[in-house]
């Protein structure tokens, strides 16, 4: 299972291939239903570094998000040079009207059914002795969303 094809599909292997060949419509479906979006990268910061210098988590947080919101602006503005998709206009307004205009938003509130199931499964898969809470994985400072927009770096 992969989340990229591997060579041995786009060779055609005979017994390589889609465990739903409707994907799209699925997790589409998946995600309208559940509001689950996998979370494909997190950042963390070592405890000793937070606790010497606690400014590093919001410095971090927004720094991310502004590089993120202007990835996304260059994309939606002009398309991107690693996508020469003739119909790339329609894809992200679709992708937009059924996941909004962040497909990776940053934040707890934007990510909390994701956040909540993964903790759950890992729970239930024995990889935590309780069920952890989300307040117990981030930086005090970051528990509320932060808009790109408000105000510099400290």
């Amino acid at each position: 299972m992969t989340a990229n094809n591997p060579l041995s599909f786009h060779r055609g292997a005979p017994n390589v291939g889609r465990l739903f060949p409707n994907y799209r419509e699925l997790e589409q479906d998946y995600y309208r239903r559940t509001k689950i979006y996998p979370i494909m990268h997190t950042v963390v910061i070592r405890r000793d570094i937070y606790e010497r210098d606690p400014w590093v988590a919001m410095n971090l947080y927004k720094a991310l998000s502004r590089a993120k919101d202007s990835a996304f602006r260059l994309l939606a503005e002009g398309g991107s040079p690693k996508v020469s998709s003739a119909w790339l206009q329609p894809l992200l307004e679709e992708e937009q009207a059924i996941i909004g205009k962040d497909w990776y938003p940053y934040g707890i509130e934007a990510n909390r059914p994701s956040i909540d199931a993964l903790l759950q499964y890992v729970h239930e898969h024995g990889l935590t002795p309780r069920r952890l809470q989300i307040e117990e994985l981030f930086a005090p400072g970051t528990l509320r969303d932060i808009p790109v927009s408000e105000g510099q770096l400290v």
